[in-house]
């Protein structure tokens, strides 16, 4: 299935920003929130966009925006994906607690465990 081929979501660039509007928007908006798609941002649930929508509706009354249908979910998934999402001109430039978390959360990714590995030298 093509949904398995989206993992790991987030050593993607430049080229990948390119939305190919194959899965609907719903799906990309459930997938970020579940945390199964981007799994570092695994605080972004529907409770956090509840919060968006409304500061946004506090700052810009009367615009017609409602953040579930109009928002580019696989754009801001792409988005979130990059490899230079913090660096200038990426969506979360200046985010320095989000890009500490992504840092690790790299690492960890990257890190193989391997059990029961023998005891090394004893002094």
């Amino acid at each position: 299935m093509i949904t398995e081929k989206l993992k790991p979501f987030y050593y993607l660039n430049r080229e990948q920003l390119v939305c190919t509007r194959i899965l609907p928007s719903k799906w990309w908006m459930e997938e970020l929130l579940s945390g199964r798609l981007i799994p570092w941002l695994f605080d972004i649930d529907e409770r956090y966009l509840f919060k968006v929508d409304k500061k946004f509706r506090a700052e810009t009354p009367g615009e017609p925006f409602n953040i579930i249908r109009d928002l580019d979910w696989e754009l801001l998934c792409r988005q979130l994906g990059q490899n230079d999402l913090f660096e200038p001109g990426g969506i979360l430039h200046g985010e320095k607690e989000l890009e500490n978390r992504w840092r690790i959360w790299r690492l960890l990714d990257r890190a193989v465990f391997v059990p029961n590995l023998p005891d090394g030298p004893r002094s």
